[in-house]
């Protein structure tokens, strides 16, 4: 597991096309984040068949983002 935040001019955080799911020592995801914005998420727990199907769909065909449009309140 990385624990490590990169910044500078190539491995900026800025630039990635993937949200960062942080999360406690238990496996709690305590927040998500798209480049250097907060996302609102909420955590849902699967059942071993559901999780072994995204997996397989990760691996096999990852997705990309680009951009999150956000509304504020």
């Amino acid at each position: 597991m990385q624990l490590e935040f990169r910044y500078g001019d190539d491995n900026t955080i800025h630039r990635t096309n993937h949200v960062d799911v942080e999360v406690d020592e238990y496996g709690k995801v305590v927040a998500v984040w798209f480049r250097c914005s907060l996302v609102p998420f909420e955590q849902v727990e699967v059942d071993v068949d559901r999780a072994k199907d995204m997996e397989s769909a990760y691996a096999n065909h990852p997705p990309g983002i680009k951009a999150i449009v956000f509304e504020h309140r």
